[in-house]
């Protein structure tokens, strides 16, 4: 309505509104109509280049993306259709090169104290003007990035870039070991930043301050780093848009995740155009043609892509190992009835059914999942992962009732609270359980006093079931560490349980390709395993 009054049109082609008016009346009537501030709002100094919707193409040689959708959802909004109807904004940012390094760097590393495998990683990145380092969890990839970041020559300050609540564990695990002696900042608002520190540390949210800052000339950043970068898969988000404008401005970027691909192939593609990968050069569909939809395909864009982005396995650090056991259950009497009638209920939506019945079947395990922890070792300490804070409140107030000493760790605690739950279940021998929510504890967390795991139920993909439990299967634990997955016979558990292993073969097939002989053997084994469970439906 405010785009409205100020005689805006809505390009449907582009996603986004053309105001024919100052930036200072578009800002006032943002603020005025729809309670916009000046703070919530990023002013690009340029025009934004323009490519073709969806396209892994790029402008003049260069990756763009589109921007992020915000159309009108109520009638009577202009909107316009014109000769530019099928292009989107796009940012440039500056192509992927090799670089050199000037001195010894084996020397240098030396005095980082980095294990066997990291001086390779390090490597990685500093020779690149951008790359991904894609290590499995634990590998440390935030240490070999630091360093890297580190190392990086220049005057201008080190961009760090990661999820609010890992902000402090960059600082104090991270920068303060392998540079005691930088200034370090914790950007909450743009007046933190009194001179240029040489780290600045900020999450997602804040990208736009960044942008600004530097327009401003109030910092010269000479690298930026990514961390749990595959949060920017999404080309259309307003967080992937400012993570452009950012990139486009410091040509040194290093992206880190160990999980690039969550569902699909076609999520790598935003990681590769921050990066200025050639690859983006294709037209889309090449690109599909090429790389998407087969195991052969997965296989041609892992080789495409194996320079630009290292992963090693587990198997480096020579961990005790970690085994999975799914654990059956019986939902029965009170839970069983709940959930038929949920199931059946015609009121409910399709999504809020689906989180109502997700939420029965995690409550429902909580008395399988206090007899484990009653079962366990003296010496052996527990991890639950949930999908919902309400489970988690409801799980720590059973073990508490049973005499068992839990912590909590979700999204609606503070961050000192997360931490002092983290530091608890680490350091204190009497809390033997560590509960929380796969999207806060799943990620940039260590759990290594923890040596069981259990998913009261599990997330969508394979990637971030891998990343939780990797909390515990990390440097720093000695046993062998098992993953429970409890499953209701007979439920939705057992469907999302085969959703989730899909996932993960696709995603071994991109991220760990086998030679073709093996390849060809295991696709013989799936036609068959898929025959049987056809044949199994035709007999029920």
């Amino acid at each position: 309505e405010a785009c409205r009054a100020m005689g805006g049109r809505f390009l449907r082609g582009r996603d986004g509104w053309h105001l024919p008016a100052p930036v200072a009346q578009v800002l006032g009537g943002l603020a005025e109509k729809a309670g916009v501030l000046r703070g919530h709002v990023y002013v690009h100094e340029d025009e934004v280049q323009l490519s073709s919707e969806g396209s892994v193409c790029s402008n003049e040689q260069r990756p763009s993306l589109a921007l992020g959708d915000s159309g009108p959802e109520r009638s009577g909004v202009s909107v316009h259709q014109d000769e530019t109807s099928d292009v989107a904004m796009g940012v440039p940012v500056s192509a992927l090169a090799e670089v050199g390094y000037t001195g010894d760097l084996d020397a240098e590393l030396e005095r980082f104290g980095l294990l066997d495998h990291q001086p390779a990683g390090v490597k990685h990145l500093l020779f690149r003007t951008s790359a991904l380092l894609a290590d499995d969890m634990g590998l440390g990839k935030s240490r070999q990035a630091a360093v890297a970041m580190h190392l990086v020559p220049g005057d201008g300050c080190a961009v760090l870039i990661c999820p609010a609540s890992l902000r402090i564990k960059w600082m104090r695990d991270e920068i303060r070991k392998i540079d005691a002696e930088g200034e370090v900042v914790i950007l909450d608002k743009v007046e933190d930043v009194v001179r240029e520190p040489r780290w600045l540390i900020a999450s997602y949210e804040r990208l736009g301050d960044i942008v600004e800052m530097i327009n401003a000339g109030r910092i010269r950043p000479r690298v930026m780093g990514v961390d749990e970068a595959h949060l920017l898969k999404e080309e259309r988000a307003a967080r992937t848009m400012n993570a452009f404008l950012l990139a486009q401005k410091i040509s040194r970027r290093y992206l880190l995740t160990a999980t690039p691909i969550l569902n699909r192939e076609s999520e790598l593609v935003a990681l590769l155009k921050l990066s200025g990968h050639p690859l983006t050069l294709l037209p889309p569909d090449e690109f599909r043609d090429r790389y998407v939809g087969s195991e052969e395909a997965r296989r041609a864009l892992s080789e495409a892509v194996a320079d630009w982005m290292l992963r090693r396995p587990k198997a480096v650090l020579k961990l005790e190992g970690k085994v999975h056991e799914p654990v059956p259950l019986e939902l029965e009497g009170d839970r069983l009835s709940e959930y038929r009638s949920l199931l059946a209920d015609p009121s409910l939506r399709p999504l809020p059914k689906l989180t109502k019945i997700r939420q029965l079947l995690e409550r429902a395990k909580a008395d399988w999942l206090i007899n484990v922890a009653v079962t366990m070792a003296p010496d052996d300490k527990l991890i639950i992962f949930c999908n919902y804070t309400e489970t988690v409140d409801y799980m720590v107030d059973e073990f508490v009732k049973a005499g068992i000493g839990a912590v909590k760790y979700t999204g609606a605690e503070t961050l000192k609270k997360r931490q002092a739950a983290n530091d608890a279940f680490q350091r204190d021998a009497e809390t033997r359980v560590f509960i929380g929510t796969i999207g806060a504890a799943g990620v940039g967390i260590d759990l290594t006093e923890g040596n069981i795991v259990a998913f009261a139920s599990l997330p969508w993909t394979a990637a971030m079931k891998r990343q939780a439990e990797d909390r515990a299967y990390r440097h720093g634990q000695k046993r062998l560490v098992t993953v429970l997955i409890p499953t209701h016979v007979g439920t939705i558990d057992e469907r999302v349980l085969a959703l989730v292993e899909h996932k993960e073969r696709i995603e071994k097939e991109l991220l760990e390709p086998s030679p073709p002989d093996e390849a060809e053997e295991r696709a013989q084994e799936r036609a068959l395993a898929e025959s049987m469970v056809a044949f199994e439906r035709f007999a029920a």
